[in-house]
């Protein structure tokens, strides 16, 4: 009978982690797309991930603007607080129309 110096289930765990280790980069701290080198990327590919979780959540509809806040019944009406000009607040509106973002 043969003796070995680690269990089998260790060097299960060793091979597992070193090949974990092997697939994920620690630097994969944002989203990026697998593509051409040099390529030119759109800024929420390179950014951190909460920023662009924002960004994506505002681009799906599922960001907390005022008709989705008052589908789930957080607020009344869906008008825009931010400006409080009784237009509802939607994507186009914060970003075209609305007067406390417009600077931005």
């Amino acid at each position: 009978m043969a003796v070995f110096s680690d269990s089998q289930a260790a060097i299960r765990r060793t091979a597992a982690k070193a090949k974990w280790e092997a697939d994920n980069c620690t630097k994969h701290y944002g989203y990026r797309l697998k593509g051409k080198a040099g390529s030119k990327r759109p800024v929420p590919m390179t950014s951190v991930k909460p920023l662009a979780a924002r960004f994506y959540r505002l681009k799906s509809g599922h960001a907390p603007t005022g008709p989705y806040v008052k589908r789930f019944r957080h607020r009344e009406d869906d008008m825009c607080w931010w400006c409080g000009g009784g237009a509802v607040q939607m994507r186009e509106h914060l970003f075209r129309h609305c007067s406390r973002w417009k600077d931005q």
